[in-house]
């Protein structure tokens, strides 16, 4: 049950944000941090943004999948950043700008999202430092990002597959529904290059995302594989980590220790 309190901030953080910002006063700000890229165009612009809210969500995955769930500051400044990040990204995506509502100084405007932000990235940062052993834990293949190379780059490639597959059909059907609007050339020009982004950063994201999660596939066979051929089985019985599937090898290989031992 502790594992899951971690992830409550990051269904109730934006749903606080939103409702704060639809019942509040706010200035639209169009831009990134310090008025960066405020040349590029607004349409490329909030699809430049989901496209860096899916890398930046991967990396989160990647934490969330490789380290062990006991550390609970971590995971909750980890959803925490995350749930800030999402909230300004729906903003984004739905007003083309982030609702600012909150003043510290004259111009200086923020919002709920960016302050959940501010305080979990220090946490964040001293929690990975801080508990870095308890994170990994000792002698963790963890830390390699390919335990299983060719079994990881195999489903890794299938699923990708399957999304860059989805992406082509989901890209015809705007692509006839823009022909049966009848929308101008430069709509068409506009689409091609939002779309060729998102495309990009959904692929990417999903062959990174499920070459991450492999490892919770792969990751008990090379366990059970090192198990038997270290004849372990002699003097301590197979466990599985902590949240990763296949629990069953656990009692495959309880058979095979009664039937050796």
């Amino acid at each position: 049950m502790k594992r899951y309190l971690a992830y409550i901030p990051f269904l109730l953080i934006p749903l606080i944000d939103q409702y704060a910002k639809s019942h509040s006063h706010f200035i639209l700000n169009q831009h990134y941090m310090m008025g960066l890229f405020s040349h590029i165009p607004l349409l490329y612009k909030s699809v430049l943004t989901i496209s860096l809210f899916l890398i930046i969500f991967t990396i989160y995955i990647f934490f969330l999948v490789l380290l062990i769930p006991e550390v609970l500051i971590f995971r909750l400044s980890a959803s925490t950043y995350m749930a800030g990040i999402l909230s300004n990204c729906i903003d984004k995506m739905l007003y083309l700008g982030v609702r600012d509502h909150l003043t510290i100084y004259k111009d200086v405007f923020f919002n709920l999202a960016d302050a959940a932000q501010l305080v979990s990235l220090p946490v964040l940062i001293f929690s990975l430092l801080y508990y870095s052993e308890e994170l990994w834990g000792e002698n963790s293949l963890r830390k390699s990002f390919f335990i299983g190379v060719k079994s990881q780059l195999k489903i890794s490639f299938y699923f990708g597959s399957i999304v860059a597959t989805n992406l082509v059909f989901v890209g015809m059907f705007f692509l006839s529904y823009m022909r049966f609007m009848r929308v101008s050339q430069t709509s068409y020009d506009d689409f091609y290059t939002t779309y060729g982004i998102f495309s990009i950063s959904i692929i990417s994201s999903s062959f990174v995302f499920i070459l991450i999660y492999s490892q919770r596939i792969v990751g008990p066979f090379i366990s059970f594989k090192e198990y038997l051929k270290n004849k372990k089985y002699k003097n301590q019985s197979f466990k599985i980590r902590k949240g990763d599937p296949l629990i069953e090898l656990e009692e495959i290989a309880e058979l095979i220790r009664k039937e050796i031992v």
